[in-house]
Order: structure tokens, then sequence, then C-alpha cells
């Protein structure tokens, strides 16, 4: 789950890994807008899908400048970078200086991107600033400038940049690494429903994603950017519209029931992030001791974290869509 590392057109860049499976949230990013000048103004988004993105270095300070906030326009920094307490600076000044060297280095060989224009090359590699939200702008534009300084040469008729960069594509994707953690703390912070230093937060939603079994941490990460991008912090931080983040949920548990082989492990997991109710621990344990239905349930649970397809009733979590007929199954062999 990596960010955009790669700038510059978006044709010729390696879009970053989406857990929400291509934006599921049904809502839309969008790219920075035009002030008139032939440049960007300021990163724009209407909230929506998460791409979930990091990679597995840990840092809960390595990020700067702010973060304006989710789902309504996100502004981010237009000047240079000050310390607020959420980074250590950085701006879209800088980002946008470092695409223009970027776009006009790549259309300045004799093979430049065939799909647009300088101008669409710049705004495709703003973009990434739009899921920052304020975070890494300076790791993002030193990875940036250093591909322009680089230079670029032709291979197989597309713009390719010769220099590896190698230590400023580390320092970004560590930045980016837990950008869910820092993006939740922030917004939690800015709604008064959390109380902890900035870093303070960040140090223990970075622990809570430890404590999970192999790699799925980058999955809860991604879960709190999905829910941050969708404005949902403090109380409804625990019980989303399963229609905004529903396919985190599933990538997490479908991780957690992974690596562990435990079927109620996996279950509560979506249970317990879609807010369906309390209680989960128990009711999937009685579920799976069922003496002819523990195998219809353990279908089921095999189906809702392999495609997502579940939704809260009535105290239950039950399948729907692609899940319909082991959730018909189950409930059949429950009622006898």
């Amino acid at each position: 789950m990596l960010l955009l590392l790669a700038a510059g057109c978006p044709s010729d860049a390696p879009a970053g890994t989406d857990a929400e499976g291509g934006d599921a949230t049904g809502s839309t990013d969008t790219a920075p807008t035009d002030g008139g000048d032939g440049w960007v103004t300021g990163p724009a988004t209407t909230g929506g899908g998460s791409a979930d993105n990091g990679a597995t270095g840990r840092d809960p300070t390595g990020d700067s400048a702010a973060d304006s906030g989710p789902d309504t326009a996100d502004t981010g920094p237009t000047t240079a970078g000050t310390d607020d307490g959420y980074g250590t600076g950085g701006s879209l000044d800088e980002v946008e200086a470092a695409c223009e060297a970027d776009c006009d280095a790549q259309f300045a060989t004799e093979c430049p991107p065939a799909w647009g224009n300088v101008l669409t090359c710049k705004l495709g590699c703003a973009q990434a600033t739009v899921q920052l939200d304020g975070f890494c702008y300076t790791e993002y534009a030193d990875y940036v400038e250093c591909r322009a300084d680089g230079g670029y040469v032709c291979v197989n008729g597309y713009p390719t940049p010769e220099a590896t960069c190698a230590g400023q594509q580390g320092a970004y994707v560590e930045c980016t690494s837990n950008l869910g953690c820092k993006r939740h703390c922030k917004d939690a912070i800015e709604a008064d429903c959390e109380t902890a230093s900035f870093d303070g937060c960040v140090t223990a939603c970075i622990a809570e994603e430890d404590e999970l079994p192999g790699y799925c941490a980058i999955y809860l990460d991604s879960l709190h950017l999905c829910r941050s991008q969708n404005g949902q912090v403090c109380d409804e931080m625990q019980n989303p519209d399963a229609a905004n983040c529903i396919y985190s949920i599933e990538n997490l548990a479908d991780c957690i029931y992974d690596e562990t082989d435990d079927v109620c492990a996996g279950y509560c997991s979506m249970f317990d992030n879609m807010g369906c109710g309390s209680g989960c621990a128990a009711s999937c344990a009685d579920a799976l001791a069922h003496p002819s239905c523990g195998y219809q349930f353990v279908d089921l649970v095999d189906c809702q974290t392999l495609h997502g397809d579940f939704a809260c009733s009535d105290g239950a979590l039950i399948g729907v869509d692609s899940c319909d007929y082991e959730n018909m199954q189950y409930q059949n062999c429950l009622a006898g």
C-alpha cells in the first residue's frame, strides 16, 4: 500500500495500491484547482475513498506541514512551511516548484508524454497532495525534484528518470507509512475529542497498529486514513457508515483471519469496525460451536472476508450481494 511514488504525468507513474478497490466509497478525489495562472492554488478533494498507502517503516513524527481536515475541500498550506505542532514544515509551493521542474524535464525529451501537456502533467504530479493533505510535502517535493534534476531518457518511447533517488524515495515512504494515524490524530485533536498531544496520539495509534499480527498494521492504518478522508472522527471513528470504508474494513479482517487462522478474530474485526453492536466474541463462539450450522457460519465468514459483502442487521453481521447465498444457507440451517 504505497502512495504515489512516481511523480509527473500519471500515465507514466504507477498508481498507489487502493484497498478501497479503486475508491469504492463512491466519492471522488479531485485534482488540485487551477488558479488561472497555469498552476494550482491548493489541493482539493471531495472526501471519498482512501487510497491505502504507506509502507513498512513506522515513524510517528517524520511528517511535514499541516493537515487541513477531511471530507470537504482540503486546502493545505500554500506558503512557506511552518511548524504548527503537527509537523516540521513543508508547503504546496515546494511541491509546485518540484512538479513544474519534473514535468518540464519530461517534455524536454524526444518522447514527451503523448496523453497531455505540461499543465496536465503538473496537475497529475500534484494529485498526491490531495491524499497527503498537508503531511510529507517536503519529502514528496524532494523526491520529485531529485527525479527532475537527474533528467529523463527515452525508454520504449516513454520518458524515464535516470536518477533512482533511493534516499529521497525512502524518506517519503517512511513519512507516509503512518499517514492514517497522522491524519486521524490531527482530525481528532481539531474536533476536541483527543486530549493527547499530536505526537502522543500518533504514538498510541501506531502502538495499536503494531499489536496486530503479521503485516495487518498497514490495513488498520489504511482504515484510519479512509475514515479521515470521509470526515469520521471522535465517536464516529468506531461506527462509520458502512458504505464509506467497507473495503478497508474487509481487508483488515481478511488479514487478521489469514494471519491467525481464527474465524472469530476476522469476523469480530468486521463486526466491531462496522459498529454492529457488542458481545461479538461470545456470539461468534456460539455460532462456531453450533452442532449443525457451524460449518455454514465459517463459509459465510470466508465469503465476507473475501468479497467485503456484509452489512449490520439486528446486531449481526450478515452477508449481502456476493455472500447472499452463504447467508441464506446459514439462516436456513439455523431455522431448522
